[in-house]
């Protein structure tokens, strides 16, 4: 359970897509798992909403928690007039359900309305962010992943990522050409053999196994960026 004002910010903010790494971002785990996930969109709740007060009185928290996610104020302000529609008639001294159906119609709201706010620079710069998580070595793909997105989509297709929008996955299969080579093996590796030995050092040869066998088969950003399913290689149900 999280403060209705905490996670509609975080809705706000995942609405652009700036606090979550595109999927061409996010390293793939062991053939027996799901690509290890991106950081979540959100970040920290704010304080909760003090009892009894009205929507307008949460605006300088929602906006300011939107704000250290976001570089945009008028992208915030307009998530708030959106935020403030969809849960009129809420109770704002109530924590709020991580399943309650008004948060789907915020994010759609949102990004809807609000995406014209942001600027290409802004969506880029949090693009970069999230794909890189920090790490410099990363910045290089991540530089390269957004040129070669870009060629097909708009920014504010970016900045409102849909994972399943189909120009999106078509461009992701372009995107790993292009980007051959930029993604760095060594960290593609790590993450690898964590999600796989799970800090089982007993597995560590096994999996070694099962990175060998994908990596003769598929290149580090194919990988990476899920473009290839690592169930389907060749010999990796032999690895013991």
């Amino acid at each position: 359970m999280r403060t209705i004002i905490g996670m509609a910010v975080g809705l706000v903010v995942a609405a652009c897509g700036g606090a979550a790494a595109p999927k061409g971002a996010e390293p793939t785990a062991s053939p027996e798992t799901k690509p290890a996930g991106a950081p979540a969109a959100g970040g920290p709740a704010p304080a909760a909403a003090a009892k009894g007060g009205s929507i307008e009185d949460q605006r300088e928290s929602f906006v300011s928690s939107c704000l250290e996610r976001e570089r945009s104020k008028d992208y915030c302000d307009c998530g708030f007039e959106q935020f403030k529609e969809v849960f009129k008639d809420a109770d704002l001294s109530k924590p709020l359900a991580d399943n309650d159906p008004r948060l789907p119609e915020l994010r759609q709201k949102t990004t809807t309305v609000c995406t014209s706010k942001l600027s290409e620079a802004d969506v880029k710069a949090d693009f970069l962010h999230a794909c890189s998580e920090g790490d410099a070595r990363k910045e290089g793909y991540c530089g390269c992943a957004w040129g070669s997105l870009r060629k097909k989509l708009a920014y504010t297709d970016l900045a409102a990522l849909d994972a399943n929008d189909p120009r999106f996955i078509e461009q992701r299969k372009v995107m790993v050409v292009d980007c051959k080579g930029k993604y760095p093996t060594e960290i593609a590796k790590f993450d690898f053999m964590k999600a796989c030995t799970q800090g089982d050092s007993t597995a560590e040869a096994t999996c070694t196994c099962k990175w060998n066998k994908l990596k003769k088969q598929f290149t580090t950003e194919e990988l990476v960026a899920g473009t290839v399913d690592p169930r389907s290689a060749k010999g990796v149900t032999d690895c013991k």
